[in-house]
């Protein structure tokens, strides 16, 4: 009997060596997969990276006000009131007025961001989460400011921003309708 257990020691054994070869050669691919000679992931076209403050370049005070055709053409989305030209002022009101919640209902949130001022201009980033609407979900206004008359600043483009609830591209922040 002492030769039967022999064999089955040996072969345990060596299923053990072969287990801890095994382990071995994938913790030590795991290294090498793992080392800064990977090559950086790509990212799409379509992945969509939120602006930060001074992401965007402030207009040429030389330069004309871009026409409200070519603005509105340009984007899909628009806000209802807010026109080319319309001062600093007056844009706060009208955003503070459309997304300021009434309410505490659904968790709602409003927050407006100024990009520091250069003697070009500034932007306004304002951003509304967790709307009352079924279809979106949060929406972005990006309006950049040139100076005007008087020392005054007025809007010289913008751009809006959505997030939807639903759709195929739910949750991503896009600038078409949301279904």
């Amino acid at each position: 009997m002492a030769q039967k257990e022999t064999p089955n020691k040996a072969v345990w054994i060596a299923l053990f060596s072969v287990l801890v070869a095994l382990i071995v050669v994938g913790l030590s691919l795991s290294v090498v997969l793992r080392s800064d000679d990977t090559p950086p992931v790509e990212m799409s076209e379509e992945t969509i990276l939120d602006p930060q403050p001074g992401d965007l370049t402030p207009p040429d005070k030389t330069a004309e006000p871009t026409e409200p055709e070519g603005v509105i053409s340009a984007q899909k989305i628009t806000i209802p009131g807010m026109e080319l030209g319309m001062s600093y002022a007056e844009v706060e009101n009208l955003l503070e007025d459309r997304f300021e919640p009434e309410t505490n209902e659904g968790n709602q949130s409003f927050d407006m961001r100024l990009t520091p001022q250069t003697a070009n201009g500034y932007s306004l980033i304002a951003t509304a989460h967790n709307l009352m609407d079924d279809s979106v979900k949060a929406q972005e206004i990006t309006a950049m400011f040139r100076p005007g008359e008087s020392d005054n600043f007025v809007l010289s483009e913008y751009n809006v921003r959505v997030q939807c609830r639903r759709g195929s591209n739910a949750g991503n922040w896009q600038q078409q309708v949301c279904p």
